[in-house]
Order: structure tokens, then sequence, then C-alpha cells
């Protein structure tokens, strides 16, 4: 008899149901085992848990006086290996209610039955030899047998020769992503009886749920029944499932994903995965269904202490309490998502059981999803099953997608609930219709409940328009003065004034107006308010008519025209909207790349007035306009073309991955259909102009929440905002080779790209505040991945100002979320384009993200401006760098930023460059003092207002403050103060090298088209890395001769932006704030290679047919202070496309940097590949590698 069975005997005789506290189980093990019963010692705690169990069952014997008929104790009165009994015919038997009895009347019949090949029924009495009779109580426990059984016997002697036989049969019914669904039971008489269903993926051998009915006859099953083997049946075809839960095989596939020694850590003799009962074996009654649960399409990998814990827990409160309560239940039990381990590399990683193929998902969640039909109630109980999370990873996980089985278990609600789930809830159940479809409805649902949709009963003076009730359709343009109808405030209602005017038009040609009062033909016409919800129409129509009565003979004609208006980098303006009366009036303006077919942003007012839009209004189709000459647009955003374009991208296996029936790319509003009051408007939304590639669960997920709580938002608050929505970026799905790629809708020619992110920045001029809301385009980024990409501080997170915004802003699949302030740079190309959204806004923001936070998001020019715009706010943060005091200055003070003019002199103060004093920014000059001034070059020569004498080279005197003299070139005194071109190479047109044709048409040479489409992106390309570099000097002459190319070398962009900028920042910052005095050398070494169509490495040139211009495998910076005789060698490697391994492989020292507290002041990334990977080296391990330093020593690093 098992423990479990023994303990769940004693807490049926002794009718109780203790709780049990110690829920570490399935969340996580934080004890060991701790416990001792008076000193015995551990090696027989077992035996004395199972003799303690045993006794408390023995304790006392039922004394219940015998009833009339047959009573057979469901534990006591039943042999093994035991028959099937059916009871009527048509069900299995079972006991009355949870009192562990079965009751028969007299003469009452059960079916006995042996299932399966050669087995017959066995008893002491057998007559006959028979698989299959049918008993008939005769009193207590006796039953008698015409023609099998002499006399009568006791029914707990009915056996069979060998355990009843059950089955598992696939049907030709689909559950959930029309996955097969398979019974599991008895046949009797060539008739299936089944016991339960499973709902499983063939492809990924996964369980998805299983379901039965349990009810309080349940609530006592039978104990001492042996557990036997496993089956797989034919559903598992070329794995030994068995084999796959091993421990020995467990630890061998974790170590697979995180290595042996995380391995030995995650799978223990404590910790490891067993297989996981869905419909538990104790939730039968009889021994016949408990053998029939171990069939692995009724398991999935669980941990053991969750199984032995929170999940045990469950399954045996649940049947108690269904049973004292009285519930008629179906269960639906079930798995969900997929649990990850942290890797090597503190990234998590999804584990299979089977990972060559990815099948056998370990789950995420295991759930029971429990419904009443009768009683109309409901309750989903989930776990998470991992207890390698941290709690704050559980509670990010809490929030689960609504359970697959919500269909199913609804199934008897056939009104409308007057409470739905939010549509967000279900982002990854629903299809991009249906979502749209319920979105629909949950809007109106919720717009009918709101007090301000209501109007008050009693006349109301003037006219009063409900905008959900008083509106027909198809619907007219409403002009009210020049320019829209609005509502009145958040209210839902518009009022106009007694006599008031509103424009009605019917655009488009041969449309009219109509209505029961019609007297003429009108495409345009003036409505004048009466009262209430009458207008009058002179001329056209007869009296007075209802308001919503006027409609048009067909929907009325909008229009998306091109306009010569020019937004963001010289692209096209597009209008969208209404002509009246020969006036066109927009309701929205999209920023639109024709050449990518990419819709940069759009813009529109968003006021109180658009809190209420009507609700019931038909989706139209989609229209391309005239903007995407030779694209089926609508074709390419089908499933079943993303999935022939992912395919080229990642290649079959992974495309069927990317694209499934619930993660696809929709077609995502920019302008949302519901910022739009009417249905006229609303219509005009269903442009591809306002549209971009949006996964479906992100779509009706966070994008969702946003558009739906800044609504509100805005109308309770009253603002008066004009809205940017829009993308940035394109996003990208890891490949075969596990390398990022770019993905397009139209990918050969880069048409259509998946935007990266998308954005709101909502702005309301009048009170100059702002905020902008971005979230992340990919549910297959890693967490770390999201954050990586995440550019400014969270200004919502923790925040009760934005208690309001109900996102689930680290649900990756639902669309990885922040908001940031709004303000930005006029230099700083941003993910939201705020160049043209806040251009009202003319001050540089108080806070920027660094510039490596956007190392994978701007190109080369790009970046090196907003570096500039970022260092110069740095800059003028600092209290080093803060302005001159009030009052004299003592001699002459400059300040390198604020008092000194450009084109810029060489300065030359004794036979040196001048320079600041210390790290203060400011230029300190005793009076009198001399600087040689001098504007080097032929034909140049000094300026300044007060100039007297044109001079190329002069020197000037300090008088005082920023005031400095000049005999005979300067009239009296004056103040001190008064692009960038790369310099080329002979022979080689050394530019034309770094272009991105150039580069790819250079690496298709060495690897073939197809991978240098991938290696050469629009985010992956190299740019002419600055080795000195050009914020190293302190004046516009320093930094202007830092652009040689014999200061450069071919350097992958991410890695100039990311670590080796940072490197750069950091290192000068450092340098100044320890008082340093050093020289720095930085290099280049080696040559990078680049993995051909033989996956080979060949070295990449970007000359190749000379083997000029090596792109180089390795950077560095060596800063040695030789006064200190201290010295670090900074290394990274410059190449996005090795694996970690690779890295590592080439690391030719220990990191000195890692995890040394004396390197804090450096914050670059080190094993961030695609912004390079980076490492700390003493100068003498460097010189091992690389020979090139002077013979120097030192005797320490320089920290």
């Amino acid at each position: 008899m098992d423990l479990l069975d023994i303990a769940n005997d004693t807490q049926y005789n002794r009718r109780h149901n203790e709780s049990t506290t110690g829920g570490d189980f399935g969340i996580h093990c934080r004890r060991k085992y701790e416990i001792a019963v008076q000193g015995v010692p551990y090696s027989n705690m077992r035996t004395v848990l199972v003799l303690a169990a045993f006794l408390a069952a023995a304790v006392a014997l039922p004394t219940e006086i015998p009833e009339p008929g047959c009573t057979i104790r469901i534990n006591g009165d039943l042999g093994q290996p035991q028959p099937v009994y059916l009871r009527g015919g048509n069900r299995y038997m079972a006991a009355d209610g949870n009192s562990g009895q079965v009751r028969l009347n007299t003469g009452e019949q059960v079916v006995i039955a042996c299932t399966g090949s050669g087995r017959t029924i066995l008893h002491p009495n057998i007559a006959a030899s028979r698989d299959v009779a049918t008993a008939t109580c005769v009193n207590n426990n006796l039953v008698s047998g015409s023609g099998w059984l002499n006399g009568n016997g006791a029914f707990g002697q009915l056996t069979c020769s060998a355990h009843a036989f059950h089955e598992a049969q696939a049907t030709s019914t689909r559950c959930w992503n029309n996955n097969i669904v398979i019974r599991v039971g008895f046949i009797v008489n060539n008739v299936f009886y089944p016991l339960y269903w499973s709902c499983f993926d063939q492809n990924r051998l996964e369980v998805i749920y299983v379901w039965y009915d349990q009810t309080p006859e349940n609530a006592v099953h039978q104990t001492g029944v042996d557990r036997p083997s496993w089956l797989a049946g034919s559903f598992f075809p070329g794995v030994a499932v068995n084999t796959m839960y091993t421990q020995v095989n467990q630890k061998a596939v974790v170590t697979q994903y995180v290595g042996a020694a995380l391995a030995d850590k995650y799978i223990t003799s404590h910790q490891f995965m067993a297989r996981g009962h869905l419909a538990a074996k104790s939730d039968y009654v009889f021994a016949t269904g408990q053998r029939a649960t171990f069939y692995f399409i009724n398991a999935a990998p669980q941990w053991q202490p969750f199984n032995a814990g929170n999940w045990n827990w469950l399954e045996q409160n649940l049947r108690a309490r269904i049973g004292a309560a009285g519930y008629n239940t179906v269960i639906y039990t079930g798995t969900f998502g997929i649990s990850q381990l942290r890797d090597q590399n503190n990234r998590l990683v999804d584990i299979y059981l089977v990972p060559e193929r990815n099948q056998i998902p370990v789950p995420l969640y295991y759930y029971k999803v429990v419904y009443d039909a009768g009683r109309r109630l409901g309750t989903a109980f989930v776990s998470i099953n991992n207890p390698h999370y941290s709690e704050s990873e559980c509670k990010a996980s809490e929030k689960m997608r609504t359970v697959l089985v919500l269909a199913a278990v609804l199934a008897a609600v056939t009104a409308l609930p007057t409470e739905i789930p939010e549509p967000g809830q279900l982002a990854l159940v629903l299809g991009e219709e249906d979502f749209e479809d319920y979105l629909d409805a949950w809007l109106e649902l919720e717009q009918s409940k709101s007090a301000n949709a209501s109007i008050e009963a009693g006349p109301r003076s003037g006219c009063t328009f409900r905008i959900n009730g008083d509106l027909g359709q198809p619907q007219p343009v409403y002009l009210r003065g020049n320019r829209y109808l609005a509502a009145n405030g958040n209210s839902g209602q518009i009022r106009l004034n007694t006599g008031e005017q509103v424009v009605i038009a019917c655009t488009g040609s041969g449309r009219s107006i109509r209505h029961p009062n019609i007297a003429a033909t009108r495409d345009v016409a003036t409505a004048t308010c009466v009262s209430n919800n009458l207008v009058s129409g002179a001329g056209w129509l007869n009296g007075n008519g209802a308001f919503g009565q006027l409609t048009c003979s067909a929907h009325a004609h909008h229009e998306a025209q091109g306009t010569s208006t020019r937004c963001w980098n010289n692209n096209m303006v597009i209008r969208v909207g209404f002509i009246v009366n020969n006036v066109f009036h927009p309701l929205y303006w999209s920023c639109f790349n024709q050449n990518r077919m990419e819709v940069l942003y759009v813009w529109y007012d968003q006021t109180p007035a658009n809190a209420v839009h009507q609700s019931g209004v038909d989706r139209p189709s989609w229209l391309a306009g005239s903007f995407f000459p030779g694209v089926a647009v609508n074709t390419m955003y089908t499933q079943a073309n993303q999935k022939t374009v992912v395919t080229r991208y990642v290649g079959a296996t992974l495309a069927d991955r990317y694209i499934t029936s619930h993660q696809f790319m929709a077609r995502g509003h920019l302008a949302a259909k519901s910022d739009y009051v009417f249905a006229t408007g609303q219509r005009a939304t269903f442009y591809f102009i306002n549209a971009a590639p949006q996964w479906q669960p992100f779509n009706a997920g966070n994008w969702n929440w946003l558009e739906q709580n800044l609504r509100a938002r805005i109308g309770a608050a009253g603002y008066n905002t004009v809205i940017y929505t829009g993308t940035f970026g394109v996003t990208q799905l890891r490949d075969q080779n596990n390398r990022f790629v770019d993905i397009y809708l139209v990918p050969e020619r880069n048409q259509i790209p998946v935007p990266l992110y998308f954005y709101k920045v909502v702005y309301d001029s009048s009170r100059r505040i702002g905020t902008a809301f971005v979230s992340i385009n990919n549910p297959y980024y890693t967490l770390a991945e999201c954050r990586a990409r995440q550019f400014c501080t969270d200004r919502c997170r923790n925040n009760s100002a934005f208690n309001w915004l109900r996102w689930q802003p680290d649900r990756i699949d639902l669309g990885y979320s922040f908001c940031c302030t709004s303000e930005a740079s006029s230099k700083m190309r941003t993910v939201l384009v705020l160049v043209a959204a806040v251009a009202a806004v003319t001050a540089l923001p108080t806070e920027i993200p660094e510039p490596a936070q956007l190392a994978l998001v701007l190109g080369e020019e790009e970046f090196e401006d907003y570096l500039d715009a970022w260092l110069e706010l740095e800059q003028n943060r600092a209290a080093n760098y803060s302005n001159v005091e009030a009052g004299p200055r003592s001699g002459c003070t400059f300040r390198v930023n604020g008092d000194l003019g450009q084109p810029q002199p060489v300065y030359i103060r004794g036979n040196r460059f001048m320079a600041p004093n210390g790290n203060t920014g400011q230029i300190r000059l005793n009076t009198g003092e001399q600087v040689v001034i001098a504007c080097t070059g032929s034909g140049r020569a000094i300026r300044h207002p007060n100039i007297a004498a044109s001079r190329n080279v002069a020197t000037a005197t300090c008088v005082s403050n920023n005031l400095v003299s000049g005999a005979g070139w300067l009239n009296g005194n004056g103040a001190f103060w008064s692009a960038y071109i790369w310099k080329l190479l002979s022979g080689v047109a050394v530019n034309t090298m770094y272009t991105q044709n150039n580069q790819r048409t250079v690496v298709t040479r060495y690897v073939g088209a197809n991978l240098a489409n991938r290696y050469i992106t629009n985010h992956q390309f190299m740019s002419r890395g600055h080795l000195a570099a050009k914020s190293d000097y302190v004046f516009a002459t320093g930094q202007r001769a830092t652009f040689y190319f014999i200061n450069a070398a071919p350097q992958w962009q991410p890695f100039n932006a990311g670590n080796w900028n940072s490197l750069e920042q950091n290192l000068r910052a450092r340098i100044g704030a320890a008082g340093y005095n050093t020289v720095i050398y930085t290099g280049t070494f080696g040559v990078t290679q680049l993995r051909d169509q033989n996956n080979r490495f060949v070295d990449i040139y970007l000359v190749p047919e000379r083997n000029q211009i090596p792109v180089p495998l390795y950077f560095y910076k060596v800063a040695y202070d030789a006064s200190r005789r201290l010295g670090t060698a900074f290394i990274s490697i410059n190449n996005p496309y090795y694996t970690l391994a690779e890295c590592r492989a080439r690391q030719f020292c220990t990191d000195r940097c890692r995890n040394n507290s004396a390197f804090n002041w450096l914050r670059w990334q080190p094993d961030r590949i695609d912004i390079g990977y980076s490492f700390c080296c003493t100068v003498d391990d460097f010189r091992r590698t690389i020979p090139h330093l002077p013979s120097f020593s030192t005797n320490g690093l320089l920290t």
C-alpha cells in the first residue's frame, strides 16, 4: 500500500480534512529535510511514517448496520485484479455521494467485465468462463450470476484473470488550436466507455489539457492499488518517453541547455522532474480507472516537490471539497507555457525533454479549471512549475494567459455575461478578427455601464444627441462650423443650442442624404437644431425630423492624399479625411517612407471629446490607396504568407515555431479605430498607411490597454493633446545559426519592415506636458534582450500617477513596455522621432538615454550626432562644468563650453596646446599671461569683431574675466570667443569602402549573397571606428583632427556605439576623477572572420582583391600612467556573429575587470556579443598576445 493511499484512508476513516501548511512545494524548496521523530534517525524515518499511517488507518473500524439490498464498500469489499463495473448498462458504477459505499437495490444488476484478449472473470463459485457477465444483488455484499455463478457469492471475490485492459484511442474530434482529442477508457460489448479525454499536440508531444467529470462519488477512492507501468500508446513515435523522465537523461538534457555545473545544481536527488499526472490516479474510485491514468498523454514533466506538494494538496483537497459541497463538476486540468532555467550567461532558456526537436516541453504552468454547469460556478487553480524561479519571477508570471479551455468551460453560457474578461486577457486566445469583434462588444458594454453615457430624464434644452443611441448608419459626415462635430467633453453627448447648425455630408460620387422626411436629394445640406433630438432642413427636409434618422445611401467616402509637405528625413506626409464642399477636412496625417513602404508615425488630436466613441461600427476592408505600388498588402499580412516569408529568413522549422495560430502579425492600427467618435472616422482608419505589422497578442494586449486607458485618461483629466503614434527600427528573429535577422513582409526588396518599437507620444501643448509610451514588438526576445532595448528610465513603473494604465509591462508575449519623458534634442533621432513629435520643445531634455542603449537603434552618423548631444548634456550637468561664479574673476577664466568660438583657432600656451585646469572644464590664465592664437592653413586669418589687422598667428594677452588684448591686431579688449570630413588615403576610395553597399558586395565575395544579406543589415554594418576618440580632445581643433582614416578601422556599428563608446566615455571620466596622467595606446589586432556557405571561417578585408583594410578581430585601449607605473589593457572582440563559446575561446587573459569593484566605474556590458564582447588584462598578459606596445613596466592595474 502506498504511503499516500494510507494517508488518504486515514483521513477517510477519521472523517477529518486537516489543512497542512508548508507551501514551499511548487514555488521554492527553501527547506531541507529538517524532520525527526523523537530521536529516530533519518534512515528509519520512512519506516516510522509508514507504520504511523498504517496504524492510524486501523484505529477504528466501521460499525454501520447493514441496510436492505447490497452495500459494497469501496475499501474492503472489492477484489483484484479488478473487473470493470457498469451500472445501468451505460455508465461506470459509482458510490452513493461521498459515502465511500456502493448501494444496490435487491435485484439490481451490475455488468462485470474483464476487458482485453484472453481475460476471464474469476470467483470461488465460478460455474462458466465469461469475460462479461451480469451480477444481481441478493443482499449485503452477496450477488448471484445466472448461468455463470454457482449460488450466491461475495461481490468482492469477483476478480479477473489479469488486469482489465484499457485503451487510449485517437478520435476525429479536434480541440484547442486544431489538436487531436484522445479518449481513454474501456470497451465492453463493443461500446467504448470513456474515463477522460486528452487534448494532445502531436508535433510538440505536449499534453495541453485533459478533462473529466468529478462529482461527490469520487470523494473516496480505492486504496492499495498498485501502480502500473506508464504507457506511451502510439502517440510518441520514435521517443522512449520513460527514458526521457529518468534523472540521468534529465541531467544530460539540462546540461545541453545550461552547462554541466548548473545542471548539477538544478537536477538533484530531491529536485527532478516527475511524470506529473493531470487526471489524478486518486480522482478515480476504482482500481480499473486508477490504472488507466498511467498514459503519457495524461502527464507532463513536473518538478517532484511540486508534484508531491501543492499539486497533491490541490488534488486531495479539491476532491474532498467537491464531495462535501455536493458539486457536480467537469475538471479541465492542463499545462501552459514552457518553464525556463538560467544558463551560464544568466539568460533564461526554454527546457524540453527532447531538446533536439523541441518536444515534451517542461510546462511553465499547471492548472485545474473546475466548473459546475448546474450552478454556473467555476474556479481556476494555477501553479508555477519551477522551483528555481525567484519570488519576483513567480509574481511576474501570475497573470496567466486566460486558460486555453475558456470556450469549453463556458459552453453552457449562452447569453453575454454581465461581466466578461477585459480584451487584453484574451490576447493569446483570440485571432485578429475575433479579437477586434470581441473588443467592440466589450467597449460597447463598458460604455453602456458608464454614467457619462447616460442622459438625464426630462426635456433637454436645445438639442442633445447621444453618441450611442441617436446616430444612424450608413452615417454622414457632421461638421460644426469648419470642423468635425464633437461631443461635449467626455459626456458622450453632443449638445447644440436651438438654431445652431450642422452640415450633413454624404461624401463620394452618387451618394445622397436619406431620411424618412426627405424633401429633396442632397449630398450636402444644413440641419438646424429645433429641440431634443429634432432638427429641421430648409428646402430638403419636410418639417422636423430625428437627427439619428439622417443617413447616407452608402458609406461616406474618405480619402488618403499625398501632400507636398515633408516629415522626418524628407519623407512624404499623407493626409486622411473627407472632402466637403471642396474643402479637405483631415482626420489624421501619416509620415510615410515610400521606398521602404514604412509608416513612420501618424498624428492626430485627442481631447476629452474622444472619450466615448460610437459602438457597433462594422469593420471595413483595409485599403492600400496608391501608396503600395505592385504590392498586395493584404496578402502580405496573411498567416500563410508570413510563414513563407519567415521561412526565407530562418528556415521552415523555426518559422513553424514563430508563426502560429496565436503568434502572428496583425495589421496594427496606429491611430486606433476607437480613437474616433463617429463611424465615419472609425472607418477611415483602415488604411495601410495607418498600420504596421504587429504581433497579435501585443496588439490585443498591452497596445490595446494603452489605447483604451489613455483615451479614458485624457477624457477624465481634461487634456487637449496631439498624439504621435508610430514605429521605429526593425524587429529580429533568430535563424538556424542563432543569429538575429531583420524581418520584412516583402523580403526581396526590404519593404514593410516589422517594427522593433511601437510608440505613442502624447503632448498637451497648453500645459507643456507629455509622455512617451513605448512597447517592443517581439514576443521572442528574452527579458534581458528586451531590457537591453529599453532606452530610458521607465517613468510609469511604480509611479502612482500612472495607476490608470493597466498594461503588464514585463509581459514580453503581450509587448514589453515602458514610458519615457517626451522631450528631445533637435540633434537626436530617437525611436520616437521626437524631432517632429515635440517640435514645440526647444530645450535639451533633462534625461535622455545613454548612447550605448541605442547601439542597436541608430546608424553611424546618427549615433555620432546623438553622442555629441548627450555629452553636451552630461557636461552641462556636472558640477565641475558649472557656470563660472558670479562677480569679478581673478585673471582670466574661459569655459571650454561657452567661451570658445568656431571655426576655432589653435591655442598654444608656452610651447604646448592650451589645456583646462584639471577636470574643471575651465582654462585659467594669470593677468598678463599670453596665448598664441593660430589659424593654420593657406589663406586662413583670425577674425574678431574688434579686429584691427589681418593675422594668421597673433598673441593674445589676458586682461580679466574673459577679456584679452592684442597689441597691433586687436582694437581695445575683446572677448576671447570671437563641419567633419574624413581625410582620405591615396589610391583607395576609403570612404566608399565603408558604405553599406560596398560592405555587402565585399562580404558577398567571401560568403555568398544569402549570408551577406544576413551579416550586413541596417543595424549590423561596419562603421569608421575612431581609435583616438573625437571626444578625447578638448577643443574643436583637436576633435576635427581625429577624422583621418589612419585613426580608424572597420568596426561593427553596434560595438562602436556600445561597449567601445562606453569605454571611451567612462575611461575619460575616470582619468579626470582620479587625476591620472596617462598615455593611451589604442589599436587593433588580428582579422575578424565570418562563416561562409560551407560553415568555414574566412578573413574579411574591405579591399579583398589586395587583402587591404582588414576588419580587425580585436580593438584595444591600453591606459598607462608612467608616474604611478599603473596600466590596464581593455580589449573587445569586433564580431557580433561569434557565439559566446567562440568569443571566450578568443579571450586570451583572465578578465581583471569582471567582479572587481575597483572597475565599477566601467559601465560596459562585457558579455553582449552584439555590442562587443569585452574583457580587461594586465599589461603583461596583453603583451603575450599582442606585441604592439613599447617597453614599459607596471606595478599594478590602472583602476
